[in-house]
C-alpha cells in the first residue's frame, strides 16, 4: 500500500509551483507585493522542514530498531533494568572500566589530555598520591 504522505508530495511542490505563478503575475499586475506574500526565507523553511521530515526517518531506521526490545540490545537492557526496579532491586550499570594495560594510576594522563582508561588505578605506593 502507498503512503498517503509520499503520494501527495507531487500535489504539494505542483500547487506550490502554481502559487508562485499566480503570486507573480499579480505582482506583475499590482507593480509589486503585497505585505503577506510569501519570502524567499519562508519558502526554503518550509521546504527544508517538509524534507526533512522525510528523510530522517529513512537515515535513523536502524538506530531505532536497536531500541526495539525484540530486535536491538539496548531495548532489552532497558526492559531488564525498568523490571530491576519494579521488584524493588538496585540497578548497577557499569560505566568506565580500567584498562590495566593503559592506566599507570599517576593521574598524568588526565593532566595531558583525559585519561584514555575513563578511570583511575589506586595507586600501591602509600606515599605517592601524586607523580
Amino acid at each position: 500500500m502507498v503512503d498517503l504522505t509520499v503520494a501527495a508530495i507531487p500535489f504539494f511542490f505542483g500547487s506550490m509551483g502554481a502559487e508562485a505563478a499566480l503570486i507573480k503575475r499579480r505582482q506583475e499586475r499590482e507593480g509589486g507585493p503585497r505585505p503577506s506574500d510569501y519570502e524567499t526565507n519562508d519558502t526554503i523553511a518550509s521546504l527544508t522542514m517538509g524534507t526533512a521530515n522525510l528523510l530522517i526517518p529513512v537515515i535513523t531506521r536502524k538506530w531505532a530498531m536497536g531500541l526495539d526490545p525484540k530486535k536491538g540490545s539496548t531495548g532489552r537492557r532497558v526492559l531488564a533494568g525498568w523490571k530491576a526496579i519494579k521488584e524493588g532491586r538496585r540497578v548497577e550499570a557499569p560505566r568506565f572500566g580500567i584498562d590495566e594495560s593503559v592506566c599507570t594510576g599517576d593521574h598524568a594522563c588526565i593532566r595531558l589530555s583525559g585519561c584514555p582508561s575513563l578511570s583511575l588505578k589506586k595507586l600501591d605506593d602509600p606515599l605517592r598520591d601524586d607523580p
